[in-house]
């Protein structure tokens, strides 16, 4: 069963993008928005602070023992390191392709020993820095052979291990590490994905990583093998994941930058059911839903797909029903033909809200009426 979903992101404003998620020490969530330029920081699903100002297009967070925050600030190509009070402390970086300098770096983390790792991404690369900022060493170039990259991103450590989410070439590739020699060794990969994007190591020695493009994520045992693959079903489809951490609880938080939202759920992908079209005819449909008994007051919103002028387009609610017991169900009339419909599911069990107040792009069943003769429909 569920253990919990949550998303965050319309506590004091509008936020889109979330591209990196990190917990501190103290069990705090920290979330950069590379599409609000904003770290929000949360105390279990309540926004406590925020860190503004001087970020372009952040992404990945991470911490040292000493509690600094440090983050791959993709769009000035630097690294920033912050102390507890949100204060910045020093750069790391600036554009370029020299050593100790980057290009929309990705992802970064701290190594036991204080060092510095960061994904040089369109760099292609790894660059290594002392805790002060120097730079140490350069791994890596372009390419698709062991110790190559194209265009990494996430990165993970544990128990002498450097896992690299390796972007474009599908992969994670699995480093033996040494923070004293800073001389990766290759030893394997985990394949089969089109972009991936973050991978995270939990606390069984099981490994979690995304596929961004695809839009799922995936579990794996600790020797590589896959457990399974799950790509949103009742929350939703996900919509470009870029970062995965594991909670002080154990459950995941997933960036779904996409859908401008983070959500909390259990390491186990455990899901209900998803909506169902149980009718639909030129002119009208029924959706159906159930969940669980515990699910008290579960609710559907139908909602319809309008273009704009310039060629983008919303979707404007049609009708919301609310059932009891574990189940929902909802009909409409005087559907439009050719149109393209979404459903959103509510639910005591599956919460969410949109940081960017569209909700019709946290979809879980889509579908569309037949077109007027001579005319076309997309979705």
């Amino acid at each position: 069963m569920l253990l919990a979903i949550l998303a965050l992101g319309m506590t004091q404003s509008a936020l889109e993008a979330p591209a990196g998620v990190a917990y501190d020490a103290e069990g705090l969530l920290y979330v950069s928005w590379m599409g609000s330029n904003v770290i929000t920081v949360h105390r279990g699903v309540e926004e406590v602070r925020r860190i503004e100002g001087g970020l372009s297009a952040p992404r990945g967070l991470a911490f040292d023992d000493a509690g600094r925050l440090y983050v791959a600030d993709s769009g000035s190509h630097r690294v920033l390191v912050f102390n507890r009070s949100g204060s910045l402390l020093r750069t790391l970086g600036g554009e370029g392709t020299a050593d100790g300098k980057f290009r929309a770096p990705y992802g970064v983390l701290v190594d036991a020993r204080g060092n510095i790792i960061v994904a040089d991404t369109y760099n292609n690369r790894l660059q290594f820095f002392d805790g002060e900022g120097r730079h140490l060493k350069t791994f890596g170039a372009l390419g698709d052979q062991p110790g190559q990259f194209r265009e990494p991103a996430g990165l993970a450590l544990s128990n002498g291990s450097l896992y690299v989410a390796g972007g474009w070439l599908g992969r994670v590739d699995v480093y033996d590490y040494d923070a004293r020699t800073l001389s990766p060794t290759f030893r394997r990969s985990i394949t089969g994905f089109w972009v991936c994007g973050d991978v995270a190591v939990l606390a069984d020695g099981s490994i979690v990583a995304l596929d961004r493009n695809n839009g799922w994520v995936g579990r794996w045992d600790r020797d590589g093998n896959e457990v399974k693959r799950f790509g949103g079903g009742s929350y939703g489809l996900f919509r470009h994941p870029s970062a995965v951490v594991q909670t002080p609880s154990g459950e995941l938080a997933i960036a779904d930058t996409g859908n401008d939202r983070v959500l909390l759920l259990g390491a186990d992908f455990a899901d209900v059911s998803r909506p169902l079209l149980a009718r639909l005819t030129p002119s009208s449909a029924t959706v159906e839903w159930r969940t669980a008994p515990e699910d008290e007051s579960p609710s559907l919103s139908l909602f319809r797909r309008a273009d704009r002028h310039n060629g983008e387009h919303v979707f404007q609610r049609q009708v919301a029903a609310v059932g009891k017991d574990g189940a929902a169900s909802g009909s409409v009339g005087r559907l439009e033909p050719g149109s393209g419909y979404v459903v959103q599911p509510q639910s005591t069990l599956v919460r969410s809200i949109d940081g960017s107040g569209e909700s019709g792009r946290l979809r879980a069943l889509a579908f569309a009426t037949e077109p007027r003769e001579g005319e076309k429909t997309i979705l």
